[in-house]
């Protein structure tokens, strides 16, 4: 059996292919926990640092600092994400994922290749598509990184969500997240 995805890689689909990305990442591994849990930490080292004046004020203009601050490192980090695929040379292109009893194969905007199943580490369902993650190497810095698949329901064509999801079930671990 032979499910196909026909994709737009342009920004709403890099954008959303992000954002699943860090909505299927465990709470602490998100940017905006990171940068809440911080801004806790430099609250709660306000309180206890000794301070000569209205410490409620010097607290509350920290927290109003740390604030926009966090805001601004948040812009950045979405700009910089999406600035990786927006220079690409696939971005704008069109490209069809075939999943199949061989893994994912994908031909298009991106390089001609084949994933097997067993290079898959899991699959997270969300209501409107799937997300195949895999781990690769990572030449840089020696180590292993993610990289991750967006599959939205809306560019299957000729089947059905649900089939292709008790599919991939039997392939890899899915997750599922509302």
């Amino acid at each position: 059996m032979t499910y196909t995805y026909e994709l737009r890689l342009d920004e709403p689909y890099f954008r959303t292919m992000i954002q699943r990305y860090y909505r299927q990442r465990p709470m602490l591994l998100r940017p905006l926990w990171q940068l809440a849990l911080l801004g806790g930490l430099i609250l709660a080292v306000s309180v206890w640092v000794p301070f000569e004046g209205s410490r409620v004020g010097f607290t509350l203009a920290l927290l109003v600092l740390y604030c926009v601050a966090a805001a601004v490192a948040l812009a950045v980090l979405r700009a910089l994400a999406f600035q990786t695929y927006r220079y690409s040379s696939y971005f704008g292109g069109t490209s069809l994922c075939q999943i199949s009893g061989l893994g994912l194969h994908i031909a298009g905007a991106w390089p001609e290749h084949t994933v097997d199943w067993a290079a898959f580490k899991s699959a997270v369902r969300f209501p409107d598509g799937m997300m195949l993650l895999r781990l690769v190497p990572e030449r840089a810095l020696g180590g292993l990184k993610y990289s991750a698949c967006w599959l939205p329901d809306a560019a299957l064509r000729e089947a059905n969500p649900s089939d292709v999801d008790r599919y991939v079930r039997t392939k890899v671990r899915v997750r599922d997240v509302a």
